[in-house]
């Protein structure tokens, strides 16, 4: 359907000489008259906002100018002649740390915006999957990848070609349209009741809200409860913001002539088609079944009768005017009629038209010339930014009633058309996060879907200008969405999240309640826009972000966005994809599109059937899908037997052959009816088993068979096989849960776990998905891994000192860690002495913690502890030679003996301390067990306690070891 008024698609010239005298001026130039108070000469021609109205004004920002209008025509043969586009030119670049503003426009608060690490950024719905909690709240976010991700720009611009749309500013928002409509539509009724009006009236010199004044007078029961309840004073105030001035005395009584003048006859003639469009009967095609001479309102013959209009809307119906209880002499005969449905309906056909083809280039330097004259004209005022500039402009000329400024929009062009020849070493070609291959990647439900949807699995590219927007809408069937810039100037984002959706729908149908009433799916049409200020007052919560070169915006399941861009800039790509989350938001989609009779892009029923399949056993699927798949299975379980009881069908007949996506259609609801459909032998319409209730209407053999109608119910999943499927993800989770118990009761219980078995229980519970909390035993594993090697390679290096002979040939993966501590027990426990370990209650000398063993021993004169000389290695003669000694305990400051190995110990220490969060208390192998106690021995809190902890068989001797040729006795301390 055309988005022109339906009169101008049938004027003719005989019809518009007529006119040229009576015709209704355009909005935007009553407006303009109302405010210079004088009426432009150039007004003789029909009004249509579709084609810029009558009269654009005399600005520069009325129309774009391209110059690619003839050159692109010209050369649509000639690809070869197609110059690239000039990158030197273009932002294609911007910091990685992104600008934070402390404040924007209306106030809104700021998306989340996520630096992801390296590692984080591997995989990318991993990495969704972790911040979907956290970002979710916002309904959109945006993901600055790390530094130094670029991927090369790969479309070939030099045969890039693609088609644009047009985009007037002030008819995408929704309330200024409506006011454009309503005053239209008062245009086109007085004009053909003889009373044609130029100008919009007038009231302290400022043209009077009309709209807005109708709108005032409906929502308090209509003009005779105002005047009976002396309310035409508050409605003069509710209509003008910032009130009147000192010289208005007679608002109200103005306000009530005029509403009588303009609105309230208006109002009258379309009082019934009001009412029948309050009811959904909104069609007002013309019917080929029925004569061409039958009333529209009455259905009697209209020939012969010489009082009949006939409507030069859209219906074409000719009309008694007598059913129209209107007088023949109040018609003008040399205007156009039209009956008051099409008038009625004037405007609400609204759509984008098709703007011209671009290369890359040509748009550039349109979109390039056109920001700069639009700032040359509108300069950026001292002290703001250019961003907040834009912004502002684009809300001020979306609510403008006379700026009817044109931007061009390139939308939804399918980038497979024109990809690269890509380098295959090139990395970025196989990288995830390419939008050419994400859609792909296992991660997302949507991977499976055959054949790939354009726009949600294949990438679609979006080239923008200044002021070019895509309106509010969710994604189709409310799935994630991903869209990454290359390259341009900023484009703004505007999210609301999901548990906000349904108050933003309630508060779109409070503020545009004429567009719902003509479109109840206005908000799926992607046509209208509403300022967020607007929104914010009803109580919705906005974000806004601001996307910029080497940029990912992610928006999640159900979260309405719009936006606009702030010059020339290429969006490649976007595209749709589906987290476990999701499932129960593509539900509700359904839901919804039954609601308002919308085709669905792909058939939920199938996709889940698909997943669940395939997943039987996968514990990890099973937990996010049982309960969907168990529900959409008990519903079709229910509906296929009541529909068979309540019009008596045969059972079932089963066909198990895949369908084609236009065989499964609904008729009623335009659903896809997937597990099963009520068919027909006389027509190849179906419809779903939910809307089986219209069967008889759709069928004609019950008239000709004394009411024995042909429709059956076709299933392709048979009743058995459905209840089997729920009871086997029923037994999955069931069984899963028994596993879960009995890991729970094996940790719990056991007295000794060595890493690897911890390491199987995280590895197996991460892989299936299991509802265990192990996050923080992760960690553990990982350190523990991480410090293992490091103690690991200390005890190896020991080894070496104090026994090269046996270790220096040996490789550090042939050592035997365990072997070497039982060498080294047995040597510090085995220096000349044949007896075991004293009893608790004697005294222990030296770093051998052993007794007096009657041999000679000498006191160190700084700590005054005893040591054997048999275990320093000193002779007796030696001994009692010396008059002073120190031991090396003494001799070597502690700093300098435990320095390194409490450096490494310090980490580890906060490791072990780490456990007491876990679940469950982690136990290690004694081998383990052993290696963290002899670290610890050595990283004592004072010299003391290093001293008593020494000689237990658990720390390194100090003195009388052997040492490598040139090698210092405390290189054993080393930090690894």
């Amino acid at each position: 359907m055309s988005n022109k008024h339906p009169y101008n698609t049938r004027m003719t010239s005989q019809s518009n000489s007529k006119m040229m005298n009576n015709v209704p001026v355009s909005t935007h130039e009553m407006i303009s008259v109302a405010r210079k108070e004088e009426i432009p000469s150039n007004k003789h021609q029909n009004p249509s906002r579709s084609q810029g109205m009558s009269s654009e004004p005399q600005r520069m920002s009325a129309k774009i100018k391209s110059n690619s209008r003839t050159k692109g025509k010209q050369s649509t043969n000639q690809s070869n002649s197609v110059q690239p586009i000039d990158f030197s030119t273009i932002r294609t670049t911007y910091p990685h740390q992104d600008e934070v503003k402390s404040k924007r426009l209306y106030n809104l608060p700021e998306g989340k915006t996520f630096y992801p690490t390296w590692t984080e950024f591997q995989d990318p719905y991993e990495y969704i999957a972790s911040i979907t909690q956290e970002g979710s709240r916002y309904g959109i976010i945006k993901i600055i990848p790390p530094e130094g991700w670029n991927p090369n720009f790969s479309l070939e611009t030099t045969r890039f070609r693609f088609k644009t749309r047009k985009q007037k500013v002030n008819t995408m928002e929704g309330e200024t349209r409506a006011k454009l409509n309503y005053i239209d539509q008062l245009q086109l009724f007085h004009a053909q009741q003889g009373r044609p009006f130029s100008r919009l009236p007038q009231l302290d010199k400022a043209p009077i809200d009309l709209h807005k004044l109708a709108r005032a007078v409906a929502d308090r029961g209509g003009p005779h409860e105002v005047s009976k309840n002396k309310q035409w004073a508050e409605v003069a105030r509710e209509i003008k913001e910032g009130g009147y001035s000192q010289t208005c005395t007679s608002a109200s009584k103005t306000i009530k002539e005029r509403y009588f003048d303009f609105i309230d006859p208006y109002e009258k003639y379309i009082a019934e088609a009001k009412r029948e469009c309050k009811l959904g009967k909104l069609d007002i095609k013309v019917d080929l079944a029925k004569p061409e001479d039958v009333c529209g309102k009455c259905g009697k013959v209209t020939e012969g009768n010489e009082d009949v209009l006939q409507c030069d809307g859209e219906c074409e119906k000719p009309y008694h005017i007598d059913c129209l209880n209107i007088k023949k002499e109040n018609l003008n005969p040399d205007a156009q009629w039209h009956c008051p449905m099409c008038l009625f309906l004037t405007g609400t056909d609204y759509g984008f038209e098709p703007g011209e083809g671009f290369t890359l280039r040509d748009l550039q330097q349109t979109a390039d010339s056109f920001r700069q004259r639009y700032l040359k004209n509108h300069p950026v005022p001292p002290g703001v930014s250019m961003e907040d500039h834009i912004e502002s402009e684009f809300w001020r000329l979306a609510h403008s009633m006379d700026d009817n400024t044109e931007v061009f929009y390139g939308a939804d062009i399918n980038s497979t058309d024109y990809g690269s020849e890509r380098d295959r070493d090139d990395p970025y070609n196989r990288d995830p996060w390419n939008l050419r291959n994400l859609p792909r990647l296992t991660g997302s439900l949507l991977h499976d879907i055959t054949p790939a949807i354009p726009g949600m699995m294949l990438p679609w590219v979006y080239v923008g200008m200044i002021f070019s927007a895509f309106c509010w809408h969710v994604e189709d069937h409310y799935t994630y969405s991903i869209n990454y810039m290359h390259w341009g100037e900023t484009k703004t984002w505007y999210g609301i999240s999901a548990s906000f959706a349904s108050k933003f729908e309630a508060a779109a149908k409070k503020l545009l309640p004429e567009l719902f009433q003509h479109q109840p799916d206005l908000l799926t049409q992607l046509t209208t826009i509403l300022n967020p200020e607007k929104l914010v007052q009803e109580g919705v919560e906005v974000f806004a972000i601001d996307q910029r070169p080497n940029q990912f915006v992610i928006t999640f399941p159900q979260a309405y966005h719009a936006g606009f861009n702030h010059g020339a800039s290429l969006n490649l790509f976007a595209v749709n994809f589906a987290l476990p989350d999701w499932i129960k938001f593509g539900c509700e989609s359904i839901k919804f599109y039954k609601e308002i009779k919308r085709h669905q892009v792909f058939s939920h029923e199938r996709l889940l059937l698909a997943i669940g399949l395939k997943n039987l056993n996968n514990y990890k699927v099973v937990k996010w899908l049982k309960d969907p798949l168990s529900e959409m299975c008990t519903k079709e379980l229910k509906l296929r037997a009541e529909v068979i009881q309540q019009l008596s069908l045969s059972p079932p007949i089963h066909d198990i052959t895949e369908p084609k996506d236009s065989e499964m259609v609904c008729s009623y609801c335009n659903g896809f009816s997937y597990f099963s459909a009520l068919k027909f032998k006389c027509t190849d319409q179906i419809l779903c088993i939910e809307h089986a209730d219209y069967a008889q209407g759709m069928c004609n053999c019950g008239e000709e068979n004394e009411k024995k109608y042909c429709y059956f119910i076709q299933v392709r999943i048979r009743d058995f096989h459905l209840k089997s499927l729920m009871d086997t993800m029923e037994y999955t989770a069931f069984q899963t849960q028994q596993d879960v118990e009995y890991m729970a009761t094996y940790l719990e219980e056991s007295t000794t776990l060595s890493i690897k078995v911890l390491e199987d229980i995280y590895t197996r519970v991460k892989e299936c998905g299991y509802d265990f909390e192990l996050s923080e035993l992760g960690h553990f594993i990982e350190q523990s891994q991480i410090w293992f090697r490091k103690l690991f390679e200390l005890c190896f290096e020991v080894a070496q000192n104090i026994w090269p002979s046996t270790y220096r040939n040996t490789l550090i993966n042939n050592f035997d860690v365990g072997d070497f501590l039982c060498k080294w027990e047995k040597r510090a426990r085995g220096f000349h002495s044949t007896t075991d370990i004293p009893p608790l209650n004697q005294k222990h000398y030296c770093f051998c913690r052993r007794p007096d063993n009657f041999k000679t021993m000498i006191e160190c004169d700084k700590c005054h502890e005893w040591y054997h000389c048999e275990c320093i290695g000193m002779s007796d003669e030696e001994a009692n030679s010396l008059d002073t000694w120190t031991c090396s305990m003494c001799h070597y400051d502690k700093n300098h003996l435990s320095k390194k190995i409490r450096k490494s110990m310090n980490k580890f220490e906060k490791l072990l301390k780490a456990t007491t969060v876990f679940p469950f208390s982690p136990r290690h192998s004694e081998q383990f067990v052993k290696i963290i106690q002899i670290i610890k021995s050595l990283s004592g809190p004072d010299l003391f306690h290093i001293r008593r902890e020494i000689g237990l068989g658990l720390a390194i001797p100090i003195d009388g070891i052997e040492t490598k040729v040139g090698i210092d006795t405390d290189v054993i301390m080393t930090d690894n």
